[in-house]
């Protein structure tokens, strides 16, 4: 991906290697300014030539992201992450441990005995955190006990334990109440803080004193946006998913941000066919077939009875939440992954028809084979429209030949596809220059003139008729689609191997019976409950389930063989 395909927006960014690993995490005011830069830089050389991919989360604010970022990079701790820490030290608000606690700015968290809140994106918004807090708990910020009270006691920000204004006990409740606060009791502990900021308003007021009243009133109004934000943010100690779909025209986007213990700690994003909410329902029952869901599920709209029954039997509750903050940024985020998918869709298209010197080809076809062990082999075709995969187009062959051979098995594949159907504007096939040649062959005798390339696995080195080996640069925009639809053809081929092995693992005696399919084979076993059992009944007994006599003469004299 290259830079100018990012948004120019707030938020984390993910530098990922060829394997999908994790390589470097950042946050910035905007994502493509940030990673344009570390293209550019010397000191970066060594990460970005590691680079293929990158992901990104959109935030609402910088502060959003910082969060976002530390949560991640805890979770996922990238390795450059480590070679390239900033000099710069994030700010956090310290509570030391001592007779008389002190709460202050600091950017060295690095006593394992005192207590650390943050971190802030700027030390300013540290400092008016601290000060808010204080109104509440006002606890001393002085390094040293002074004799007599400062102005922190006259300004009402400071307790004066330091000349016994306060006793100990009351003391260790604002050392407690502060620390809930900052530690994320806000729900619980703010009103406290609000009551007391208002109280100050109301005297500052009485008193005449009406610029400082209005200066308490602003600065209510940003302790409650604040943690209206950060409420939101966290939600206390909840396991969500929450999940967000943004469609247009054929494609849809969906977004899912990872809540864990109230923490945003990371999102993945999954592209379906449909205009609508329709691919969503069976996207979830899908994604949640192959993993275990949280404790609650939140979408933006009401599924079918049926997917809400079913989540529940695993233990999750679907909620319907439209207008939420994190649903707001998931689906900001769905619908600027669904724009960059179609721009780079785009860009693929035209760029490999110049790579090609042929029109830009709309229509791509990738052609693979599954052949694991030499048995069950299979061939798949699928289709991808405008850079985008067309599913119900795909087509799948079983392979009648023995033995691994693949150069033979892409060219039966190619024969059978295009004696009936109208080649492609590409042909795409996964393998080298063996299935190339084998597939050209297949054309030729077919009398099919359409455009035909190979791309392989190794390198992702590319061949071309009567050309050189090939390659172009990993983020190129042609190579990804091109990898898109032979990795597509692939994982669909191995799909359908895998089921073919399955139904040959589970195949008996009982499938093989002249007249017996499924749904006999299915009352027989329930019936009579095993194979050996069925071996054992009278024949009035299997006549009363197959209810054919033919049927049960062939099975008896199967049995009777076997």
């Amino acid at each position: 991906m290259v830079s100018d395909d990012l948004p120019d927006g707030t938020g984390v960014y993910l530098l990922k290697d060829s394997a999908g690993k994790i390589l470097y995490v950042g946050k910035a005011r905007s994502i493509r300014d940030r990673v344009q830069s570390h293209r550019q830089s010397e000191r970066d050389r060594m990460l970005m030539g590691q680079v293929t991919a990158v992901d990104y989360i959109l935030t609402d604010t910088e502060h959003e992201a910082l969060l976002l970022e530390s949560n991640l990079i805890k979770r996922n701790r990238p390795r450059y992450n480590v070679r390239l820490k900033d000099d710069k030290r994030y700010p956090y608000i310290e509570l030391t441990n001592e007779r008389f606690p002190i709460l202050r700015v600091t950017r060295r968290p690095e006593d394992q005995n005192q207590r650390y809140y943050g971190p802030f994106t700027d030390v300013g918004a540290a400092r008016r955190t601290l000060k808010l807090v204080r109104r509440a708990f006002p606890l001393r910020s002085c390094k040293h006990l002074p004799k007599r009270p400062c102005l922190d006691y006259q300004t009402h920000l400071c307790s004066a334990p330091c000349v016994g204004k306060i006793g100990n006990e009351q003391y260790d409740r604002l050392v407690q109440g502060a620390d809930l606060f900052l530690s994320g009791e806000r729900h619980s502990m703010a009103h406290l803080l609000i009551d007391e900021m208002r109280r100050q308003m109301v005297e500052a007021a009485g008193d005449l004193e009406y610029e400082r009243a209005a200066k308490i009133r602003d600065e209510i109004k940003s302790l409650e946006r604040t943690l209206e934000k950060q409420e939101i943010m966290t939600p206390e100690g909840e396991d969500a998913d929450i999940i967000a779909i943004s469609s247009r025209n054929d494609l849809a986007c969906i977004e899912i941000f990872f809540l864990r213990e109230g923490k945003l700690v990371g999102a993945d994003h999954f592209y379906m066919e449909g205009s609508s909410d329709e691919p969503l329902a069976p996207f979830i029952k899908q994604y949640y077939s192959s993993t275990t869901p949280p404790k609650k599920v939140q979408i933006q709209k009401d599924l079918p009875e049926d997917v809400d029954n079913w989540l529940s039997d695993l233990g999750a509750t679907i909620s319907v939440n439209s207008r939420g903050r994190l649903m707001g940024m998931a689906y900001k985020n769905a619908s600027s992954l669904l724009r960059q998918e179609e721009l780079n869709s785009k860009k693929g298209i035209d760029e490999l028809g110049k790579y090609l010197s042929i029109p830009s080809p709309s229509r791509i076809e990738g052609i693979d084979i599954s052949n694991f062990g030499g048995g069950e082999a299979v061939g798949s075709v699928v289709v991808f429209n405008d850079g985008m995969p067309s599913k119900g187009e795909y087509r799948r062959f079983k392979m009648e030949m023995e033995g691994p051979d693949d150069v033979g098995m892409i060219a039966d594949v190619v024969r059978r596809r295009y004696s009936k159907t109208e080649a492609p504007d590409l042909i795409l096939l996964d393998g080298g220059r063996g299935q190339l040649n084998g597939a050209r062959f297949a054309l030729e005798e077919l009398g099919v003139n359409a455009p035909i390339i190979a791309l392989a696995k190794k390198e992702d080195d590319i061949f071309l008729p009567d050309m050189p080996l090939q390659h172009m640069r990993p983020d190129s925009p042609a190579l990804l689609l091109l990898k898109h639809v032979r990795d597509e053809a692939h994982r669909f081929a191995i799909n359908y191997h895998r089921k073919l092995r399955s139904q040959r693992g589970k195949k008996s005696w009982l499938d093989e019976t002249p007249g017996i399919g499924q749904k006999r084979k299915r009352a027989l076993l329930l019936r009579f409950g095993s194979l050996d059992n069925v071996k054992k009944a009278s024949v009035d007994e299997l006549q009363d389930v197959l209810h054919n006599r033919a049927v049960v003469k062939e099975l008896i004299e199967h049995i009777r063989s076997s």
